[in-house]
Order: structure tokens, then C-alpha cells, then sequence
């Protein structure tokens, strides 16, 4: 083989191992004569990163067309990332016809005999792909190898994302409300340990704050939007897990003891204005309220920079997702 493509197969080993599926590519390898039938027979039946990861380097000793033969071995059983990271000249379909997941955890279905026509229809329809486990759905991370840095090469600036951590993640998530003033937000646990994973694994400092009263939740938000902290990072995310209401054409969320807190007024500690220690910097909300309306009042002010004085805008720089779209109900409902 190459030592070029050696190298290629070498130093994307890690995204090969996670991304594989063993199971659908090593037939093709077979067809494609990378590997002999009696070679392969120790692969069958395991898929264990151990075997992915022999398997690759065990391609690195398969001749010169090898390498080839791979990224086409990978095209053809539907790796088109793969294929496309080894070889960014090779072809790819404008579209795939592979039927994508459909990912239902159990804790999100209390009618058991949901699960059962769902387990009906899986039978039914063999080349379907239903996720029917009874797990909580679980995120995985994939890390980058290298930094990626693209701004001399776009018109329009990116953010900095440089700082360690990028920035700090707070979680409030309210699953028991007192006196059962709400139902008790089943799953919400799985929810909370889902998003800490995900944030840690981008790269953030997680905070997570549980069950709060209205007045506890106002004080956190207060002290979390003016932490000085921020002035060391690039970002902030902020996620509320909670059931909310719609009352005069504003979403408010519903803390602990049933004290409602408008989600306008929660925004607005991280306006511009009220947090100039993330002015200009990404902020991410994910907001799983049970709201109808997504309003956000706009304002703008002047700002400067010391040399001429440039609108801002109240509320810049903010990413909000909500649980549903505008006018819907959240499932949790």
C-alpha cells in the first residue's frame, strides 16, 4: 500500500473504529477481494472495537489496490462519510435512499400496548430501522483529530471557540413540583444526564441546578448571567427542563412550588444590555416548556467600540430552542 494512504487509514483509525458498520462492510471487503473468505471468518460474529480496529490495520498489509478497493467498499455499503474522509475526490450519491432511525425511548411510552404495535410493525417490515429498546436514548460525541480554522476563508466571521472550557452549561431541570400542583416530569433524569454528557463532551463546564422554587430559580439565573467568569470564556448554554404555560401571549416556566417565571424576563439577563460579558458571544437556550407562543420582544440601543458608535440589537448572538414549534404543545403534555 501507499505510504500516503497508509497514513490516511492510520490517523482517521479513531472515527473508523466509531462510525463502522461491521457488520455491512466486511461482506463487501470479501467481494472486493480485500480479504480471503478463510481470513475473515475470525471478524464474524464480533464487533467489538478491538476486531474494527484489527481489521483496519490488517487492510494496511492487503496489497497496493487495497486502499482503493476500501473507499469503494465503504461507498457501496453506504459509509459515504467514511469513503469521503479517506478519499475527497470519491463520488458521492446527491442523496441516500438508507432508512434513517426513528429513535422512541421507553420512559417516553406509558401505553405498553404502544410498544407492542411498534414491535408488530418492526416484524411486518424487516427493512425498517426502529429503535424499540427499552434504554434511555444515549448521545455520543465524536471528537475532531485536528482544529478546524476557516475564517480567512469565509466572507462571513465565525465565531472564537478557542477558550478551555468554551464556556459554561447550566442546567435547571424542576421534575417534582410540590403538592402535585404538576405531574411529575417522567424521564426528566435521562434528559439532564443526556445534555451533561453532551455539553461536557463539547467542551463546557457544566452547573446544574435541581428542583428549584421560584424565588431559588430567579436567584441562580441572577447570579449564573452576571457570574464574571464569563469574561474568560466564549459561549454560555443555558437549558431549561420544566413544565411552562402560556398566559397573555408570553411562555412562563413553572418552578418547584408553582411560582411562574416569564422566559422573556429570563432572556433578558443575558441581553446585551444586562450581560456585557457575553456581548457578541454565542448563547445557547434550550427551553423544553410546554408553551404555545415563542415571542421575544426586540430592542435596540447604541453601542460603541471607542471609535463610532454602531447599533446593537437588545437580544444578539442568541440561539433559542424550544421543545416544539411555534403554536404546538410539548409532548410532555
Amino acid at each position: 500500500m501507499d505510504p500516503t494512504h497508509r497514513a490516511i487509514i492510520r490517523s482517521n483509525i479513531p472515527f473508523l473504529i466509531d462510525s463502522t458498520d461491521f457488520a455491512i462492510l466486511l461482506p463487501k471487503l470479501v467481494e472486493k477481494g480485500v480479504f480471503l473468505e478463510n481470513m475473515a471468518l475470525k471478524y464474524k460474529n464480533v464487533s467489538d472495537r478491538a476486531s474494527v480496529r484489527d481489521m483496519y490495520l490488517n487492510i494496511l498489509t492487503r496489497g497496493p489496490e487495497a486502499f482503493t478497493k476500501l473507499v469503494s467498499a465503504l461507498h457501496d455499503t453506504g459509509h459515504y462519510r467514511l469513503a469521503s474522509l479517506l478519499d475527497p475526490g470519491v463520488t458521492l450519491p446527491k442523496y441516500s435512499r438508507r432508512v434513517h432511525p426513528c429513535q422512541l425511548a421507553n420512559y417516553h411510552t406509558e401505553d405498553p400496548n404502544t410498544l407492542i404495535r411498534m414491535k408488530e410493525f418492526a416484524e411486518k417490515h424487516p427493512h425498517s430501522h426502529i429503535n424499540i429498546s427499552t434504554e434511555p436514548l444515549k448521545i455520543r460525541v465524536r471528537h475532531s483529530s485536528a482544529e478546524m480554522k476557516m475564517g480567512s476563508q469565509l466572507q462571513t466571521p465565525i465565531y472564537q471557540m478557542t477558550s478551555r472550557p468554551k464556556g459554561f452549561a447550566m442546567i435547571i431541570n424542576i421534575k417534582k413540583y410540590e403538592n402535585g400542583i404538576q405531574e411529575e416530569r417522567i424521564g426528566a433524569e435521562n434528559d439532564e444526564k443526556n445534555l451533561t454528557n453532551l455539553f461536557e463532551e463539547l467542551g463546557y463546564s457544566v452547573i446544574i441546578a435541581r428542583d428549584l422554587k421560584g424565588m431559588e430559580m430567579v436567584k441562580e439565573l441572577k447570579t449564573y448571567a452576571g457570574s464574571q467568569d464569563h469574561s474568560n470564556v466564549d459561549s454560555c448554554i443555558l437549558a431549561v427542563l420544566c413544565h411552562g404555560e402560556l398566559i397573555g401571549g408570553e411562555n412562563y416556566f413553572v418552578a418547584a412550588d408553582g411560582q411562574r417565571i416569564g422566559m422573556n424576563s429570563v432572556l433578558e439577563l443575558f441581553s446585551n444590555k444586562e450581560c456585557q460579558r457575553l456581548a457578541k458571544k454565542p448563547k445557547l437556550f434550550f427551553f423544553q416548556g410546554d408553551g404555545k407562543s415563542h415571542g421575544l420582544k426586540e430592542e435596540k440601543r447604541t453601542g460603541t467600540d471607542g471609535s463610532a458608535e454602531v447599533p446593537l440589537r437588545a437580544y444578539s448572538d442568541m440561539l433559542i430552542a424550544y421543545a416544539t414549534v411555534n403554536g404546538k404543545v410539548n409532548v410532555e403534555q
